[in-house]
């Protein structure tokens, strides 16, 4: 689903937001960090998050967010970024909440800020992506637990204004 508001006021188990590698939080990446208390900033301070891309970090609220948990998705440099990279980084956060056992999660879109992307593209790109990265095939086996792994993903946007285009991207 796609809803308006804002990252870091989501109750889920756990919400995404990104970073391109060698810049310091922004946006909706920044709402979290400083409800976090700058640990998103802390850990790119002591080198244990650089924003590469596909690096993961995972932080634990303690109940300073209505989510438990925050992943922070790397989008490597921000130079050259498409919809491609989009697509990964969605990929990769989908992959991280599936072995984790989140079963729902609140993301923002990938690149539509300061990486430049559509809105729609987009959301698009994170639907697919989300999809594919949670497919498993388990016709063939006999005793397959239900719920284990990412069951909702809602993409949260902050503009009112870019709600439609979202919607309609994550339709298609």
């Amino acid at each position: 689903t796609v809803q308006q508001g804002e990252i870091q006021k989501r109750k889920a188990e756990a919400v995404v937001v990104n970073l391109f590698e060698g810049v310091r939080p922004g946006g909706a990446t920044r709402a979290v960090d400083d409800a976090l208390a700058g640990a998103i900033s802390e850990a790119i301070d002591c080198g244990d998050f650089t924003g590469k891309k596909e690096d993961t970090l995972l932080l634990y609220t303690n109940g300073r967010l209505p989510a438990r948990r925050v992943l922070v998705i790397g989008l490597g440099k921000q130079d050259g970024f498409n919809l491609e990279m989009a697509r990964q980084a969605a990929g990769t956060a989908a992959r991280t909440l599936q072995r984790l056992k989140v079963g729902t999660a609140a993301t923002i879109l990938h690149g539509t800020g300061a990486g430049g992307l559509e809105v729609e593209e987009a959301a698009q790109a994170v639907t697919e992506a989300s999809t594919l990265a949670c497919y498993r095939f388990d016709n063939y086996r006999s005793r397959v637990k239900q719920g284990d792994g990412l069951r909702k993903l809602t993409i949260v946007e902050f503009d009112s204004g870019r709600i439609t285009a979202a919607r309609r991207g994550a339709r298609n």
